[in-house]
């Protein structure tokens, strides 16, 4: 590293000259698809890669290293997951639905289509509708 190793990482400001004991890894340029991953997890598109574009073992977890943590290399599937975004550029988290009250009463609340269960007609409706006729009966039936 004649010039040194900077990380390209948004809000990172280690160097391999103040911060000898991190590792710098190379973008897998030679693995289009991977350094794509790369330059979205670091949500820097306008990113210009070249062989000098690193970013330093803060961002990896330890299991992506395929011996001790930080001291080897990392697999070639590995991607940064570990980076300190703004508020505005956090990935949003989810919230599940909030039920409401189906009546006015507030006894009855409607669930997420998702988790509602199928109601099979009553018997009334049923006998009224050939749609609901059983089906093996309108087979077996040569009447």
């Amino acid at each position: 590293m004649p010039n040194g190793s900077f990380c390209a990482a948004f809000g990172c400001s280690n160097s391999s000259s103040k911060t000898p004991d991190k590792k710098f890894h190379g973008f897998p340029l030679k693995n289009e698809k991977m350094a794509n991953r790369w330059v979205l997890a670091t949500k820097r598109v306008n990113l210009k890669l070249t062989p000098s574009t690193k970013l330093c073992s803060d961002h990896f977890t330890d299991a992506d290293y395929t011996g001790p943590p930080k001291q080897s290399r990392l697999f070639p599937t590995a991607v940064p997951t570990i980076f300190n975004f703004p508020e505005h550029m956090q990935p949003k988290k989810y919230q599940p639905r909030k039920k409401r009250p189906l009546s006015s009463s507030g006894d009855e609340t409607v669930e997420d289509s998702a988790t509602a269960s199928f109601i099979d007609p009553s018997p009334s409706i049923a006998s009224e509708h050939d749609c609901f006729a059983d089906k093996d009966e309108s087979l077996t039936d040569n009447d």
